[in-house]
């Protein structure tokens, strides 16, 4: 069950897929790792998926008690399945920097949440996230000015 819409869900739906699984990928989105399209990879996946039998649902949602919902029209539908993979959003990751906020004898003059514990992503957001913070540590950074230039 994909909602994330990365690389990741049609990523596990393959693997699972090459190892012998009968795979039903469900995601609420129009098509499989939708934000793929993005880095034109999306073809590509689907396609993928498609040759090794995967059956695909676009457009259900997972109901609490774990049936299909169309997210348009409602009506559900029963899927039975012996493992859910769910590939969603996740929580930050925050307790250590929390932990250290709220000790009262830190020596830290500041204290940065980054990454996974300012917002789960991909690999390399969190990469990206700790270089900007190289980049920019200790500058004055003006919220109102556009870190970047334009053309």
């Amino acid at each position: 069950y994909d909602t994330e819409g990365f690389y990741m869900g049609g990523l596990l739906a393959e693997l699972s897929a090459q190892g012998g699984c009968d795979v039903t990928y469900v995601t609420p989105a129009a098509m499989v790792s939708n934000w793929t399209t993005n880095t034109l990879e999306q073809h590509r996946i689907q396609k993928r998926l498609l040759e090794l039998g995967v059956k695909i649902i676009c457009h259900h949602e997972i109901t609490s008690d774990m049936m299909l919902r169309c997210v348009f029209t409602d009506k559900r539908q029963s899927v039975g399945c012996d493992i859910l993979i769910p590939v969603a959003i996740r929580q930050p990751e925050e307790k250590l920097w929390q932990d250290l906020i709220s000790d009262q004898n830190a020596t830290a003059k500041t204290i940065t949440r980054i990454g996974d514990c300012f917002a789960p992503a991909t690999i390399a957001a969190a990469v990206y996230s700790g270089h900007k913070f190289a980049r920019q540590f200790g500058e004055q950074i003006n919220p109102d000015i556009a870190p970047f230039k334009r053309e």
